[in-house]
């Protein structure tokens, strides 16, 4: 289509690990859960509002510290182990869970998860770009777009 991109061109595209991807293609928007599930389709004109979410693993650290409490009043010989999985298990909870958060006009919320990223990596900002983009891209469709939740 000369002037133009042909109807089926896509405006939006977000990348996760392990074959996770949204891609806005045509008046879709289409979530792609891992390179073998099958792509999830939703119409333009049934959202209401996007915006991408990120949550650490916050669960992690209060779990850490009561396991500590408890080896350190049941055997205190191992407080050692409770140590260990607190050192091991801190990356996870400085991890950030990024996902889609999709509300549609019905009012069902979608939350499309995309990747686990650490603040500030090269992912993490390309993602940041990304979705840079993307939030043009669909306001421009009309859909309201909040921007990342952190």
């Amino acid at each position: 289509m000369p002037g133009g991109s042909p109807p089926d061109a896509a405006f939006l595209r977000l990348e996760g690990r392990a074959g996770r991807s949204i891609a806005g293609v045509g008046n879709a928007l289409l979530y792609q859960a891992g390179p073998r599930a099958a792509p999830v389709t939703l119409e333009l004109a049934r959202i209401e509002t996007v915006r991408l979410q990120r949550r650490s693993n916050m669960y992690f650290l209060p779990l850490a510290v009561a396991n500590l409490v408890v080896l350190y009043w049941v055997r205190p010989s191992l407080l050692w182990l409770g140590v260990l999985v607190l050192c091991l298990g801190l990356p996870i909870y400085v991890l950030s869970n990024c996902r889609l958060v999709v509300r549609t006009r019905e009012g069902q919320e979608l939350r499309w998860f995309l990747d686990a990223l650490w603040p500030g990596s090269r992912r993490w900002r390309a993602l940041d770009k990304a979705w840079t983009e993307a939030t043009q891209a669909l306001a421009s469709r009309g859909i309201s777009v909040q921007g990342p939740e952190r």
